[in-house]
């Protein structure tokens, strides 16, 4: 199964005001799913969803949640990343365009392709501005995820060019 997805990640701050005046608001509903998922769409869902975790871990230089989605080989790298990132204070935002492929290997295994486009930059820590720009790169990784405890997650990362 091949997809394009273009999907940018953007992680956006949002904040209160303890005053007396309310400003908008908003709120997002996810209508409840009447079909079971494919074990593809699982993958997918899960893969898609590690980039919503590590842009966010990234973008606040904070790694807690990366063990939701990330498990073995995978959450060390992805952790020491965000560990390096932080005694550097080098946040970054993460923006790609996705083009996938997904194998599902057995039960328990599956390999996600991803040729995707990075335009992700750094951020200066003090007012959040790209500090670079737009790379617009076209990146090639393999991932593999593993089912652990009944969710997806990603074990392995290999980048291939």
């Amino acid at each position: 199964m091949r997809r394009r997805l273009l999907l940018p990640l953007l992680i956006l701050a949002v904040s209160c005001s303890s005053g007396g005046s309310e400003g908008p608001s908003a709120s997002v509903t996810t209508p409840p799913t009447t079909a079971a998922q494919t074990v593809e769409q699982q993958v997918e869902a899960a893969y898609l969803r590690s980039w919503d975790v590590y842009a966010k871990a990234v973008r606040t230089l904070d790694p807690s949640g990366l063990d939701s989605i990330y498990a073995g080989k995978a959450l060390e790298t992805v952790t020491g990343e965000i560990r390096r990132r932080q005694s550097e204070r080098r946040p970054a935002a993460v923006k790609v365009e996705h083009d996938l492929s997904i194998e599902i290997v057995n039960e328990t295994t599956a390999v996600v392709v991803d040729e995707y486009v990075n335009h992700s930059v750094r951020l200066d820590p003090a007012n959040s501005a790209p500090v670079e720009a737009d790379p617009n790169e076209r990146i090639t990784e393999s991932y593999n995820l593993t089912l652990v405890e009944a969710r997806w997650k990603v074990s392995g990362i290999v980048r291939q060019r």
